[in-house]
């Protein structure tokens, strides 16, 4: 499936409160599994290609996923990308041929989910599976007061039983690799596809506490070794303490960065090596700062769209491996753009731009879920990620 993203505000979304336990996986279960904002549409008219729906105040968002069930002219049926809101209570959509207008039938539509399953469960415990791909598992302690512990597994049989953890427990700590609850107070977003997701959550006022789990597109031809997961080591339950993506310097590093933060391959090239011992170095396509790769926080780039073509440009990120002391591409990493132009995330934050560089959409956030930062930020381009990252290979 196409990317798609949640954030805290959306209608329907789960109310977090504070954050509590348990509070993470009832998140992950509407994003991830089973979606949210489910309506009964008052109608949909067509003209041409175009399909209009009606509701009261549906709450859906430019940008975003929808799936549409229960019309008798099947056309109107499926997932559909949000083109346009034009008010409150309608929204518009592509359809595909040319079905009888207005649809029939009783007609159900919800936010769409990114199509994982729950595969295991317990007391604040749960286990997500990506339905394509190496779909391997991740496993969610929402236990503590303050973080998240998270924990990719190849093969899972129980909740609490599985094979080849990583990060293993010589990089990281056992019970130490973490993600900040996220929280109604400071804000989540959530974006992702069937393969792949980003969840940031507020650690603080000042910086996103970053998840990253799933497939990335490869280098190596055939890769089956290519699953990253990204939190950050940390043996005690902290409140405050922003895990960026990623702390590990910029292109010119000659070094992986330390064994307690970032992202952690599953296995590295060869796929011989041990599982989940592997850190390793991002590429900060431009961007001088160590804490946001790509972001458009620094004085090298334009304010707002480009002098020269009026518009706004991205780049791709790609992942490094540390070979015999040299850093080498192993992946780009599917979702998240590097910036050539000084944006004002703050003003922008969870706006979604239609036709920025290239993308049909772009969903845009700050550096915190507190609308920080005027020059720092995440951009997401909206679509098929399988083919905007594929790396020719």
């Amino acid at each position: 499936m196409e990317a798609t993203f949640f954030y805290n505000g959306m209608a329907g979304a789960p109310s977090l409160g504070t954050a509590s336990a348990g509070d993470c996986i009832t998140l992950l279960d509407a994003c991830l599994v089973n979606g949210f904002n489910t309506v009964t549409l008052t109608s949909i008219t067509r003209s041409s290609n175009t399909a209009t729906a009606t509701y009261t105040s549906h709450g859906y968002k430019q940008g975003q996923l929808v799936t549409i069930s229960g019309a008798n002219e099947s056309d109107y049926n499926g997932v559909f990308r949000v083109l346009t809101v034009p008010d409150a209570n309608t929204f518009t959509f592509t359809v595909a041929n040319t079905p009888a207008t207005p649809a029939t039938g009783t007609i159900s539509c919800k936010t769409t989910p990114l199509g994982w399953t729950k595969e295991y469960s317990g007391t604040n415990l749960a286990a997500y599976r990506a339905p394509a791909g190496n779909r391997r598992y991740l496993r969610v302690d929402d236990t503590p007061t303050n973080n998240v512990i998270v924990l990719g597994y190849n093969t899972m049989t129980a909740i609490s039983s599985g094979s080849d953890p990583f990060p293993n427990t010589t990089a990281v700590a056992a019970n130490g690799y973490r993600v900040a609850k996220p929280n109604d107070t400071n804000g989540w977003i959530i974006v992702g596809d069937d393969r792949r997701f980003f969840m940031l959550s507020a650690a603080s006022t000042t910086y996103w506490s970053v998840l990253v789990f799933g497939d990335m597109p490869s280098y190596k031809s055939g890769d089956t070794d290519n699953t990253i997961i990204h939190a950050a080591g940390q043996a005690s339950d902290s409140a405050g303490v922003p895990f960026y993506l990623t702390q590990v310097g910029n292109q010119s590093s000659t070094t992986s960065h330390s064994a307690t933060t970032g992202p952690v391959l599953y296995r590295d090239y060869t796929g011989l090596g041990t599982v989940g011992a592997l850190f390793s170095v991002h590429m900060l396509a431009g961007s001088s700062t160590s804490y946001y790769p790509a972001m458009s926080a620094t004085s090298v780039f334009t304010a707002g769209p480009s002098t020269i073509t009026g518009g706004y440009h991205f780049g791709f990120i790609e992942i490094l491996e540390r070979i015999s002391s040299a850093n080498q591409p192993r992946f780009r990493l599917a979702g998240y753009i590097q910036v050539l132009n000084n944006i004002d995330h703050a003003t922008l934050d969870k706006t979604v731009l239609p036709n920025a560089g290239g993308f049909p959409f772009v969903l845009v956030t700050s550096c915190t879920g507190l609308n920080g930062g005027s020059g720092c930020g995440f951009v997401f381009p909206l679509g098929d990620w399988e083919t905007i990252f594929a790396t020719g290979i």
